[in-house]
């Protein structure tokens, strides 16, 4: 942490992503250390709610995100998939009671688990309406998002996935990697559910995704003209995906040859324009002499893009 705050001018953004605060000699190491100017904020991933005074300890001395993964609002489903540790009442409970002393609270809801079907994830983006609205104003963010591109291997869940109801398409690493391979994300998915079919789960995805950022923009969240953006590309985005899939379930032969090569050439632009927006892609080596992305280099992007070793 110390070489954090060393390593360069400027303010650092720092996301804790295992639960070392849950130590208390940990804690109070790590708390010395955010007292340095050079840390703008710092993100603690909490797996079960810390005791209100703690909390606002951990927050005192930076702008502390604190990132909740209840994964489902239903306490059914979040047990089943391994978390159920609180009830919404009791996250609830704890926000109202550190909202003065957090700078923001993040809320993830994850897609794609046991027992979760169409309408419980229709629910799901109710409750988040619930948290906009009782919190208006404040920092307090949630987030849907299905598990992309793969349920982790090795996991108990890929490994036993009957006995959690899941089904598992693709086993080895060549699998895998052949999956990725695929223009149709639906395809890279290595799982589906006895709830959710890969399909469904894509289409419950996008639908969850389109309507919590239209209630974003309606608590004021997104300025309109972003979130209408996101609606944009969602709806482009299944488009052409409904094209994808029209091109793959041509027979063999000369007509689907033929409209291979243009659906290819859709899917390099839309990654170009998707890829170009993402500024945490870093290229692959920075020597720490400039801020350029790898992709604001012409020729690594071709290389990347196209497949082509330099």
């Amino acid at each position: 942490l110390k070489s954090i705050s060393a390593s360069s001018t400027g303010n650092h953004t720092v996301t804790m992503i295992d639960y070392w605060h849950e130590y208390p000699k940990l804690l109070e190491l790590a708390t010395d250390v955010f007292m340095d100017a050079e840390f703008k904020s710092v993100h603690f991933s909490l797996h079960r709610l810390p005791p209100v005074e703690k909390a606002r300890r951990m927050a005192a001395p930076v702008n502390a995100v604190f990132e909740l993964s209840p994964d489902s609002h239903d306490l059914e489903v979040a047990t089943a998939s391994g978390r159920g540790i609180y009830t919404m009442e009791e996250m609830e409970a704890f926000i109202d009671a550190t909202l003065d002393d957090v700078y923001s609270f993040e809320i993830y809801f994850m897609l794609g688990l046991p027992k979760q079907d169409r309408a419980n994830i229709e629910a799901t983006v109710e409750y988040c309406e619930h948290l906009l609205k009782k919190y208006r104003g404040k920092r307090v963010i949630p987030f849907v998002c299905p598990m992309l591109p793969f349920l982790d291997p090795g996991s108990e869940i890929f490994d036993y996935p009957e006995q959690w109801g899941y089904k598992i398409f693709h086993r080895t690493l060549e699998d895998h990697r052949m999956a990725l391979m695929e223009l149709n994300w639906k395809d890279r998915l290595n799982y589906e559910t006895e709830w959710l079919s890969r399909d469904e789960l894509v289409e419950a995805s996008y639908d969850a995704v389109r309507k919590l950022t239209l209630l974003k923009k309606k608590y004021g969240l997104l300025p309109g003209s972003f979130a209408n953006a996101i609606v944009d590309l969602i709806d482009g985005t299944r488009d052409l995906l409904a094209d994808i899939d029209a091109v793959q379930a041509l027979p063999p032969g000369s007509q689907k040859d033929a409209a291979a090569p243009a659906i290819r050439k859709r899917v390099l632009e839309y990654n170009r324009n998707q890829l170009k927006t993402v500024r945490s892609q870093q290229r692959p080596v920075d020597l720490g002499f400039t801020r350029q992305q790898w992709f604001d280099t012409p020729e690594a992007f071709e290389w990347v893009m196209q497949g082509v070793a330099p």
